[in-house]
């Protein structure tokens, strides 16, 4: 299908993309074509695996797509000046064929990738289908690694030593160059670095959502680790010898800010199952005699942790959090659980069959003004926030950011980016699988033609007849629903509900201009104080 790279390596479960793969030399421009055959999304993970002198290639991909194993295979070869010797290998699952990928690639011989594959095989087979690949694989140069869960797994390919390392954050696992850098241990973290000279742990403990990006530099052999702290920001220079330098600090402003304390609360969903959630106290309490007023939020396969970012004032999340709780209001994170689908989601029913239960637990306290809840949702948690307003008064405010209230328009939008643009129709078609496929955070499974009731009956903009909650829309300009944002502001309008949109030009579904971000986060919580 003819599609720009970029849409092709970012979109879903597209089964009608097919990838190729050639082989270009860089001293003299030629060009090697290879039988190589995929399907559907290149993910990061799935990219070429090289071994250290360049001579073996090695290619792990989906081969198509099914509930059954046996979805995904490895491409490999050896190269020898202009011969591409390949073969094909089967592979039960798409993780199975990214280790396996590596150990070829990671390896002199194939008899020494099977034996390495045997060391690691505990973590084949992770997960046959969907986006969820089920772990994350590579190699830094004679060493193999699988992160399945909180378990590393690392295997020498110089005599096939294997290291288990458990409790690993896998947020923090950064791979660059020749270096790979996580952090394990739980409550006693400790930062590890896997280079070409082997497994190594820093001697001082460091909290592992303190670093956020890890790099290395090609003139420097050591790592170069961001690290955003509770007091500030840093740009830390990491050696193998576990010493470390701090090359400059910013954001220290952050030293004053009072850290938000998190409380674990239980609660039961209408099917019985347990769910937990995070109520997030304010810092600032404007009248020590008042109860706050709780603020909910929620994203589709969202967690709610103590170790979130959305939790931390220095973070590049916590805007959405941290002005509210300054501003007196404490703020509830809910758990959404999403369940991969093969057959139709219905996600306009789920969210408030998943959240309101959440209502139920606080309604039971007495620290916080029950019965005054507000609603906080951006992107698909905005489409969540809509939904609630359309089916359920239980919530004073609603703020829905960068939302979807139009099904139709959101799989076959044709956004401001690329509307003049000739490959347009294409870009289009190969995005419409963020809704359609089976994988994806709300599983529509069904295009708008053969499901269009089930594209009417998903929209919120279609469902608004019951709504009556105070609601601020928030919306960039070159977002993907610009059009229906301002239809559902204008039926709220004509129905009578109190509502705002606020469009902010020459923006997107992630607001990037400080002054636009600014702005939405003063309207957020001036908003929450009008109605709460």
């Amino acid at each position: 299908m003819s599609a720009p790279l970029g849409e092709t390596a970012g979109g879903y479960e597209d089964t009608r993309v097919e990838l190729g793969l050639s082989i270009l030399s860089l001293s003299t421009g030629e060009e090697t074509t290879t039988d190589f055959k995929g399907v559907g999304r290149m993910a990061s993970i799935f990219a070429p695996a090289w071994s250290p002198d360049s001579k073996r290639l090695a290619v792990p991909s989906r081969t198509a797509y099914s509930p059954e194993p046996g979805d995904s295979a490895v491409w490999s070869a050896a190269l020898a000046g202009r011969t591409v010797s390949a073969t094909m290998t089967p592979a039960l699952s798409p993780f199975d064929a990214v280790i396996n990928a590596h150990c070829m690639a990671a390896t002199p011989s194939d008899r020494a990738a099977r034996e390495a594959w045997e060391k690691l095989s505990e973590a084949g087979a992770a997960s046959p289908l969907g986006r969820d690949v089920g772990g994350q694989a590579g190699h830094v140069g004679a060493f193999i690694f699988a992160l399945t869960g909180e378990q590393m797994r690392i295997v020498s390919t110089c005599g096939q030593k294997l290291t288990v390392i458990d409790e690993v954050d896998e947020s923090s696992l950064t791979l660059t160059g020749m270096t790979m850098v996580f952090v394990a241990g739980g409550k006693d973290p400790w930062r590890y670095r896997l280079s070409e000279t082997g497994i190594h742990r820093v001697p001082e403990p460091l909290f592992s959502q303190d670093t956020v990006t890890s790099f290395r530099h090609p003139a420097l052999s050591d790592t170069l680790c961001v690290e955003e702290r509770d007091t500030d920001t840093r740009l830390v220079r990491r050696m193998a010898s576990g010493r470390a330098a701090v090359l400059f600090a910013c954001n220290q402003n952050f030293a004053n800010v009072r850290r938000p304390v998190g409380e674990a609360v239980a609660y039961t969903a209408r099917d019985g199952t347990g769910r937990q959630g995070i109520l997030y106290w304010p810092t600032a309490h404007p009248d020590s005699h008042t109860l706050p007023p709780v603020v909910v939020y929620a994203y589709p396969q969202s967690a709610p942790g103590f170790q979130s970012r959305l939790g931390r004032p220095n973070s590049s999340a916590s805007w959405l959090f941290q002005a509210l709780l300054s501003e007196g209001f404490a703020v509830f994170h809910a758990a959404f659980p999403v369940e991969n689908a093969v057959a139709y989601n219905q996600p306009f029913e789920m969210a408030p069959r998943e959240i309101l239960p959440a209502l139920d637990a606080l309604d039971r306290r007495k620290d916080i003004k029950t019965g005054s809840y507000g609603f906080l949702g951006h992107s698909n948690g905005g489409y969540a926030a809509l939904a609630l307003g359309a089916q359920t008064d239980r919530f004073k405010a609603i703020v829905a950011a960068s939302a979807f209230p139009d099904s139709f328009e959101t799989d076959l939008a044709v956004t401001s980016e690329i509307r003049y643009l000739d490959c347009a129709p294409a870009i289009v078609q190969a995005r419409r699988l963020y809704l359609e496929a089976p994988h994806v955070p709300y599983a529509y499974s069904a295009d708008p033609v053969s499901g269009v009731d089930h594209y009417l009956n998903n929209s919120p903009l279609y469902n608004l007849k019951q709504y009556k909650t105070p609601t601020l829309l928030l919306y960039g300009e070159y977002d993907v629903a610009l059009p229906a944002m301002e239809k559902t502001f204008l039926a709220l309008q004509a129905a009578g509900v109190p509502a705002e949109l606020d469009t902010y030009w020459a923006d997107g579904h992630v607001l990037s201009n400080p002054r636009h971000v600014r702005d939405a986060t003063e309207r957020q919580v001036a908003w929450f104080k009008r109605w709460l």
